[in-house]
C-alpha cells in the first residue's frame, strides 16, 4: 500500500447522527442545506460501568452493567469468590436498557432489578432474572399513558413485605412492586420537598422508606426523606453547603438505629461529608473532606461491618495518580484511610460495598483494573485488597488521530483507549460500514498517539506514548494480515513519551518526536528504519524549545520542521528546524505580548515555500488562537487572530485549491463543540462546519483529510452524549463532509428565484435543477464563487412548480 498524496496525509475524523442531504432547494418550502455531513460509524464507550454487588443464595455475587453486553445496552453479570465473571443475560431494549442501581433477591432466589430506559416507552422497566440466566421484563413505564407511572427508574430495595419498593427519576415518584408485576405509584417526593433521587431507598425498622435526593429542600443541595407506604412524605433534613450537599448515594441503618450515609460535595473544605441523621430529623456531620487529601468526594454509600466501624470509598483523590480510596470511621467521626486506588486495584468508586458470609466487603469500581474499565474486588476488614476479575471494555474508543485513507476507500485510525487489554487499538473501517480492531498490550504499546503512517514498504507505523520494555513508548508496526506489532522501545536516552505524526525522510527512514527524554529530558527527534534500529536525531535544549509533541514534517529542502510547545525565547515555544546531519534550531519564538502561543498543532508547507501552523491561543491575554506563516530560515508573520473557529487543535491541511483545512475545539459558553474550518494564505478565515455534542459529537482533535473531489474525512473524540439519562453515550465518531459545494436557501424576488451558494474559490460547478427531488436533473448554469468562495445565481424562469437544485464540481 502506497502513501496518499499530502492532501491525505493529515487529519481527525469524527462520525455525526445526522445526514444531511446537501444542495436540494425546494422552490415552494424554500429549503436550505449546509454542507452534507455523514456519520461513517460510533464509537461505543467503552466503559461497562459495573453496579454495586448483591449477594445470591448461591453464594455468588450478581450486579448489573449500564452498557455493553450482547446489545451494548447493559447485563446482568455473576462473579464467584474464586474470580470467575460471566454474563448471566443481555438487555435488547424491548425488555429493558441501561441498567442502574444494581440487583435485589426476591424471596424466590430470583434477582429483580430496574432499567433506566428501554421497555415499551423506552423510559425504564422492572425486570426479573433467574439465576441460570432466564431474563422477564415485569413492568414497562408508561409515563402518563394510563394511570400515571413516572419512569426512568433508579433501582429496587426489597421491603420487609417482599415487595420491591423504587424511586423514578423522571418524576420523583414512589412505587410498589410485586413479584407477579402487580405495581403501585404511592408517592411523589416533590409533594415533601425533595428533589430527584438517584439510587435505591432503605427501610427502616418502622418499615418506612428512608433516601437522599441530589437536590430539592430549602437550598436545593438536596436532603434526606421518609416516605410511608401510605403515601406520607417528609424532608427529614435539607443540606445547606456548609454541612453538605449533592448526596448520590443510598442511607443505611445503623446499630444504633440512625441514618449514616455521604454527600458527594459540601461541607468545610467542599469535598463531600459523612454524616448522621435521626428518624427525626437530628443532622450532625461526622467527617468533612480535605482538599489535597489521598481520597475525596465520596459518591458511594456507607456499610456497617460487625466490628461496628463504617466503610465507604471516595470516587477522587488529589494526589498525584489518586483515584479514589476506601476509608473507614467510627460513630463518633473518626476516619481512617484504608485502600488508596491507583487503578491497577481499581478506581472511582461510586456504590456500596455488601458484606459477604466471610465476614469480607466485597464491591465493583468503574474504571481500574486489568483493561481500567473496572473490576470486582474483595477486601478483608482491615484493608487488604483483592482483585476478583476485571472486566472487559466494549470496543476502542476515543479516537484523536489523523485518518489514513486507502485508494479502494477503507479508513484506517487508532484510538488511545479501549479494546481489549485497555489499552488502545488500531482500527479499519471498509465502506461497508464493517469495522476490524487490533488490540495492544503493554508489550506493543499503551495508547497510541500517532496517526498511522503508511510505509513504502506497504504496513503501516506508528507510536505508542507509553509502554514496551521500558514502559517508555514504543514503535510499532501494523499490517492486516500480521496486525500490532512491535518494532521497538524507548528508553528514554533515545526519547520519552513519543507524540505526533510521523514522516518520510529522503534516505528512506522514518522520523518522529518524542515529547519527554533525550539528552537534556525536554524531548527528542528520532530516525528509525523498518528493521527496528532507533536512533536519536537531535535532544532539544530549552532554547530550541521544549516538549515536542507534534511531530514534524518534511520540507522541501529535506530538512525536518515542527513546533515545540514551550522554551524558546518566551518559554511560550518555537518554530524549529531539523537538518539531516541532527542541526537543531529555533526559527522563531512565540512572544505572548505580540503573538499566539501554545501551539497545538503541526505544520503544512505551502507550494510557496513558507511554513503555516497554529497557536492554540491569541495574545496578549489568551484569546481563541491564531493562523501564522513562518519562514525556513526564520521569521514569524501572524496571519490572523480567530474567534470563531477557536481553539484550533491538530495539523493542517492544503487543499487541491491552495487553502487550509483545520479543526478547532470551539468552546462556545463552556460546550465544547468543535469546528471544521477553511482559512486561505492571506488570512481569510471561514467555518465550514460546527459540531454539536449531542448530534454529531466533538472534539474532532486531528484535523481532516481531504480528496480530489472535496471529501474531508475526520474524527471526534468524544460523543455524541445523551440528552437525557436514559440514553446511551458515545466516545467519538468517523465522520464525512462533503465540501465540494453548499447550496443555501432561495429567496423568490420579482425577476426570479435568487440562489446563494458557496464552494471553492476558482472551481467550476454545474448548477443543476429538476421538478422532483428525485430528478431527472437538468444542466442549469455554469456557476463560479469569488474569491471569497461566496456566489449568486438568479433563475430568472423557475417553473411554475416545485423547483429543486444541486451543485456537482465539473
Amino acid at each position: 500500500m502506497k502513501p496518499k498524496s499530502n492532501w491525505q496525509s493529515h487529519g481527525t475524523l469524527q462520525r455525526a447522527l445526522r445526514l444531511f442531504l446537501v444542495g436540494a432547494i425546494c422552490l415552494a418550502a424554500l429549503i436550505g442545506n449546509a454542507y452534507s455531513f455523514t456519520e461513517l460509524y460510533r464509537f461505543p464507550d467503552p466503559y461497562p460501568y459495573p453496579s454495586g454487588l448483591t449477594l445470591g443464595t448461591d453464594g455468588s455475587f450478581y450486579g448489573t452493567c449500564e452498557s455493553a453486553g450482547a446489545f451494548g445496552l447493559g447485563y446482568v453479570f455473576r462473579v464467584t469468590t474464586n474470580g470467575d465473571l460471566s454474563t448471566l443475560a443481555s438487555f435488547a431494549g424491548a425488555n429493558g436498557a441501561k441498567p442502574i442501581g444494581g440487583v435485589v433477591v426476591g424471596r424466590d432466589g430470583a434477582l429483580y432489578g430496574t432499567t433506566h430506559g428501554g421497555g415499551t416507552a423506552g423510559i425504564g422497566t422492572v425486570f426479573r432474572v433467574t439465576t441460570n440466566g432466564l431474563l422477564t421484563s415485569l413492568f414497562s413505564f408508561t409515563g402518563t399513558n394510563g394511570p400515571y407511572q413516572g419512569g426512568n427508574p433508579v433501582g429496587l430495595t426489597t421491603g420487609s413485605d417482599g415487595a420491591f419498593y423504587g424511586c423514578c427519576w423522571w418524576d420523583d415518584g414512589i412505587f410498589r412492586m410485586t413479584t407477579s408485576g402487580e405495581f403501585t405509584r404511592f408517592a411523589v417526593l416533590s409533594a415533601g420537598g425533595g428533589g430527584r433521587v438517584t439510587g435505591p431507598m432503605t427501610e427502616g425498622p418502622d418499615r418506612a422508606f428512608y433516601g437522599t435526593t441530589i437536590d430539592g429542600g430549602f437550598t436545593n443541595l438536596g436532603t434526606v426523606f421518609r416516605v410511608t407506604t401510605n403515601g406520607e412524605v417528609a424532608a427529614l433534613f435539607e443540606f445547606s453547603g456548609t454541612n453538605g450537599m449533592r448526596p448520590m448515594s443510598r442511607v443505611i441503618f445503623g446499630a444504633d438505629g440512625a441514618l449514616y450515609g455521604t454527600t458527594y460535595l459540601g461541607g468545610a473544605y467542599d469535598r463531600g461529608t459523612v454524616f448522621r441523621c435521626t428518624t427525626n430529623g437530628n443532622h450532625s456531620t461526622l467527617y468533612h473532606f480535605v482538599a489535597g487529601s489521598t481520597a475525596l468526594l465520596p459518591r458511594a454509600g456507607l456499610v456497617q461491618h460487625t466490628n461496628g466501624l463504617l466503610y465507604g470509598a471516595c470516587e477522587s483523590g488529589e494526589a498525584y495518580g489518586v483515584q479514589g480510596g476506601i476509608f473507614s470511621i467510627t460513630t463518633n467521626g473518626m476516619l481512617t484511610n484504608m485502600v488508596t486506588f491507583s487503578g491497577g486495584n481499581g478506581a472511582s468508586m461510586r456504590y456500596e460495598f455488601i458484606t459477604g458470609p466471610d465476614g469480607a466487603l466485597y464491591g465493583t469500581t468503574p474504571a481500574g483494573g486489568h483493561a481500567n474499565v473496572g473490576l470486582a474486588f474483595r477486601m478483608t476488614a482491615n484493608g487488604v485488597l483483592t482483585p476478583l476479575a476485571s472486566f472487559a471494555p466494549w470496543g476502542p474508543a476515543g479516537p484523536d488521530q489523523t485518518l489514513y485513507r486507502g485508494d479502494d476507500g477503507v479508513l484506517y485510525g487508532t484510538t488511545p483507549n479501549g479494546g481489549t487489554n485497555g489499552v488502545g487499538t488500531v482500527f479499519t473501517l471498509e465502506t461497508n460500514g464493517t469495522m476490524s480492531v487490533s488490540s495492544f498490550e503493554t508489550a506493543t504499546g499503551v495508547n497510541p498517539s500517532s496517526p498511522l503512517f503508511a510505509a513504502p514498504d506497504g504496513a503501516f507505523y506508528g507510536v505508542a506514548y507509553s509502554g514496551g520494555i521500558s514502559g517508555d513508548g514504543t514503535l510499532y508496526r501494523f499490517t492486516r494480515s500480521n496486525g500490532i506489532t512491535l518494532i521497538a522501545s524507548f528508553d528514554f536516552t533515545n526519547g520519552l513519551g513519543p507524540r505526533g505524526p510521523l514522516c518520510l525522510g529522503s534516505d528512506g527512514a522514518i522520523y518522529g518526536t518524542a515529547s519527554n527524554g533525550g539528552e537534556y529530558g525536554y524531548g527528542a527527534a528520532f530516525r528509525f528504519t523498518t528493521n527496528g534500529s532507533l536512533t536519536v536525531l537531535a535532544s532539544f535544549t530549552f532554547e530550541s524549545g521544549t516538549f515536542p509533541d507534534r511531530g514534524m514534517i518534511r520540507g522541501h529542502d529535506g530538512s525536518f520542521y515542527g513546533i515545540a510547545g514551550t522554551g524558546g525565547q518566551y518559554d511560550n515555544g518555537t518554530v524549529f528546524r531539523i537538518t539531516t546531519n541532527g542541526t537543531l534550531s529555533a526559527l522563531a519564538s512565540f512572544n505572548p505580548s505580540t503573538f499566539g502561543l501554545r501551539s497545538r498543532g503541526t505544520l503544512a508547507q505551502g507550494t510557496d515555500g513558507f511554513l503555516y501552523g497554529t497557536t492554540f491561543y491569541s495574545s496578549p491575554s489568551g484569546g481563541y488562537g491564531t493562523v501564522f506563516r513562518a519562514g525556513t530560515n526564520g521569521g514569524l508573520t501572524k496571519l490572523c487572530d480567530l474567534l470563531r473557529p477557536s481553539y484550533p487543535e491538530g495539523p493542517l491541511l492544503f487543499g487541491p485549491d491552495g487553502a487550509l483545512y483545520a479543526t478547532s475545539i470551539e468552546n462556545d459558553g463552556g460546550v465544547i463543540g468543535g469546528t471544521v474550518y477553511r482559512v486561505t494564505t492571506n488570512g481569510v478565515v471561514s467555518v465550514l462546519y460546527y459540531f454539536d455534542n449531542y448530534i454529531t459529537g466533538s472534539l474532532p482533535l486531528g484535523g481532516v483529510i481531504l480528496d480530489q473531489n472535496f471529501q474531508a474525512y475526520g474524527v471526534t473524540s468524544s460523543g455524541p452524549y445523551a440528552e437525557t439519562t436514559a440514553d446511551q453515550n458515545f466516545a467519538g465518531t468517523i465522520f464525512r463532509l462533503d465540501l465540494s459545494s453548499n447550496l443555501q436557501a432561495g429567496v423568490k424576488l420579482p425577476n426570479g428565484f435568487v440562489l446563494s451558494f458557496s464552494g471553492m474559490p476558482s472551481v467550476q460547478y454545474q448548477l443543476l435543477r429538476a421538478t422532483r427531488i428525485t430528478g431527472p436533473w437538468a444542466n442549469l448554469a455554469i456557476v463560479k464563487p469569488d474569491a471569497s468562495g461566496s456566489g449568486r445565481y438568479t433563475n430568472s424562469f423557475p417553473p411554475a412548480t416545485n423547483a429543486f437544485y444541486r451543485m456537482k464540481i465539473r
